[in-house]
């Protein structure tokens, strides 16, 4: 199964809200455009592949236009114009990101996946002039049947222990969970 859109949306009076500093700003107006794609292959054998992709060019298209802006009691005075800002990226929006996974039987009713996270850069919100590095992320996991419809899931994240920044703002950096185990139990009743 496969499918792939093409997106455009056009924004105008955009309020970003700062994840650290929880001030809330005007990006003005902008365009969003992009493809996006999801695929999914059934091997065979129980093996099932999938991944899910989006690209997204997000540029200003306008003056910075924020309506917050104290201009004064006469209402009849242009505010003071702001600087062209027409073709910088959008803050906080990833160009790319995409996850690719695949789930396997590994014996009797045990069941296996592994996940491939990508996310590509972006320009900080609060950092008009820095941009963040790309990352990825692996993670792997056991499905395994404990009794009578109970399921027990067994999850390690970030299997390869890598530091990324996974949210980045006014100057913070909100680093992403280290390797980890989780282990989850859900029940599957009789259909």
């Amino acid at each position: 199964d496969a499918r792939l859109s093409l997106f455009r949306t056009d924004v105008t009076n955009e309020r970003v809200q700062d994840p650290i500093t929880l001030l809330i700003s005007s990006a003005g107006s902008s365009v969003r455009q992009g493809i996006e794609t999801d695929v999914r292959v059934d091997v065979g054998r129980g093996v099932v592949l999938s991944g899910r992709a989006t690209y997204t060019d997000a540029r200003l298209s306008g003056r910075y236009a924020d309506a917050h802006d104290d201009h004064g009691d006469d209402e009849t005075t242009d505010p003071p114009a702001e600087p062209e800002s027409g073709g910088q990226r959008v803050p906080g929006i990833a160009k790319y990101m995409a996850s690719f996974s695949t789930s396997f039987p590994v014996v009797r009713e045990v069941a296996g996946w592994v996940d491939w996270r990508v996310t590509g850069g972006y320009v900080p919100i609060g950092e008009p002039e820095a941009h963040t590095s790309a990352f990825s992320v692996v993670d792997f996991g056991l499905s395994v049947p404990v009794r009578d419809g109970l399921v027990a899931e067994l999850e390690v994240r970030n299997v390869l222990d890598r530091e990324y920044a996974e949210m980045r703002s006014s100057g913070y950096v909100n680093p992403g969970a280290p390797r980890s185990l989780g282990v989850g139990f859900h029940y599957r009743g009789a259909n």
